[in-house]
């Protein structure tokens, strides 16, 4: 039981550590977004299946369950949008909020504009 906690843990770590590489290596000379993707800021982890669509998901061997995980376990996908000195950075409680359609009180997302 310790070896599939510790293979978990070490699984999640990876992908952080890969997601911040994409961040900060790969997109380095462009202002980017946050991360946005399925399960964060009121979008529902069905989606997962037209973001792999968009990705050809399938050239990597990686599926989309019915549920929106992706197999294998550990992948993870996501949306950068390349933006301009007028974006403003999501709030650090803003990182793991499952959010809804509407926004919220603390980010007004429905009340943004231009």
């Amino acid at each position: 039981m310790l070896e599939q906690v510790y293979a978990y843990i070490w699984g999640t770590a990876f992908t952080d550590a890969a997601r911040e590489y994409f961040k900060h290596e790969i997109l380095k000379d462009k202002e980017v977004s946050d991360g946005f993707g399925p399960g964060f800021y009121g979008m529902p982890m069905t989606q997962m299946k037209n973001i792999a669509a968009l990705a050809d998901a399938e050239k990597i061997n990686v599926a989309v369950k019915e549920n929106g995980l992706l197999v294998p376990l550990k992948s993870c996908a996501g949306i950068y949008f390349e933006v301009d000195g007028r974006y403003k950075k999501m709030k650090k409680e803003c990182g793991e909020c499952w959010g809804n359609p509407s926004g919220c009180t603390m980010c007004n997302i429905a009340n943004v504009k231009d």
